[in-house]
């Protein structure tokens, strides 16, 4: 266990761990503990949550730390915010745990700057695919419950997205501050786990009662998840290799792709300035299509779609966090985010990595040892 990990509670009034949370977060801007919170914050349509930036503790009343649904990775937004200069103010940021691990990611690859950030990672029992959350929120659905209901069974949210079935991450890794539910008996109370100088410091500022032991049964709790959709993943890797891998796999998989490069756009990873498949080098004359007409008799429109996702596949892998923000942006429901989860996963092992695991792991292929240079 690290020893800088320290626990604290936020106390929950009326059985309800989202306003409670709310409170906190409008105490430390009161306090001016920090000057601005970045959290998910109901649409004014209210089928939806989009990430906020507040100053204005009034502000936080829509709020909702454990949003069931991720229009956005939030690392796209701190990528935005902070790539050309860190921002004045400190910022409480709320992340999932994907989010967390993209912003490692990202912050190791030079595109997100940590400085007066304060990151609040979420337990997450899963996210809802958008289009879904909207249909069941027109339809007359009450959610409201489901995120907690979700936490109280140790399953994932009804009508979870199916890459968020086989996350192995649902506590998430490296922020200053965790606001846990899992293992808990959260009507009474939110899990504040804190693993960094930064959130110690922070922590401090707080005037909360400081523990030493997390509370029984959280370890235990979290564990389960992760066993639980380990075996879920695994059931899908064993289906890919069965029936998408190779080829021939893959192409019939991608044969719906529009060639619309939603799932670039939407990737947190994608940070390139000029993106190769949008550039004058795929822009054929129309003497090229004639070479490709003489040589196959016919051919699929548009062209270098599986071209296009092969590269992509090849360019991040190693930083793919699985967040499926690509699947979920697919207007031809390809499991693009399950694809690249498998192929992430493989090609993470063969250097020893997990992308978002930890600031001090080198991004592969951006450095070597000396023992691969020796030859063979």
């Amino acid at each position: 266990m690290n020893k800088l990990t320290k626990y604290a509670k936020i106390p929950v009034t009326d059985s309800n761990p989202r306003t409670s949370v709310n409170a906190f977060f409008k105490s430390l801007l009161e306090k001016k503990i920090v000057d601005a919170v970045m959290i998910p914050v109901e649409t004014l349509d209210k089928t939806s949550y989009m990430q906020r930036l507040i100053t204005n503790p009034k502000e936080l009343e829509n709020a909702n730390a454990f949003s069931p649904v991720m229009a956005v990775n939030s690392a796209t937004l701190l990528k935005n915010l902070t790539r050309n200069g860190a921002p004045s103010k400190k910022i409480a940021v709320v992340l999932k745990p994907c989010e967390m691990r993209a912003t490692i990611e990202l912050i190791k690859l030079k595109q997100i700057n940590p400085e007066n950030l304060i990151f609040f990672g979420v337990d997450c029992p899963g996210t809802i695919n958008i289009s879904t959350y909207k249909a069941l929120i027109k339809g007359g659905t009450d959610t409201s419950s489901w995120v907690f209901d979700a936490f109280s069974s140790g399953q994932n949210i009804q009508n979870s997205r199916e890459i968020c079935k086989m996350c192995e991450y649902p506590e998430p890794l490296n922020t200053d501050f965790v606001l846990g539910l899992i293992g808990l008996d959260f009507n009474k109370e939110v899990l504040l786990k804190v693993t960094t100088e930064k959130g110690l410091s922070l922590l401090g500022a707080m005037e909360i009662q400081i523990e030493e032991k997390p509370p029984v049964g959280r370890e235990d709790a979290v564990t389960e998840w992760i066993d639980r959709r380990t075996k879920v993943r695994d059931e899908y890797f064993d289906e890919f290799n069965k029936s998408i891998a190779g080829v021939e796999g893959l192409s019939k998989t991608f044969a719906s792709c529009i060639n619309c490069h939603n799932c670039k756009t939407a990737c947190p990873i994608c940070f390139c300035k000029e993106c190769f498949f949008e550039s004058s080098a795929v822009e054929y004359e129309g003497r090229t299509f004639d070479m490709w007409l003489d040589a196959r008799d016919a051919m699929t429109m548009p062209t270098d779609r599986f071209l296009f996702h092969i590269g992509r596949m090849a360019h991040m892998a190693t930083s793919c966090v699985s967040c499926g923000m690509c699947e979920q942006a697919c207007p031809s429901d390809i499991p693009i985010g399950r694809i690249f989860k498998t192929v992430a996963f493989n090609v993470q092992n063969v250097f020893d990595y997990v992308a978002g695991r930890s600031l001090d792991e080198p991004v592969p292929l951006s450095t070597f040892k000396e023992h691969e240079l020796e030859p063979l």
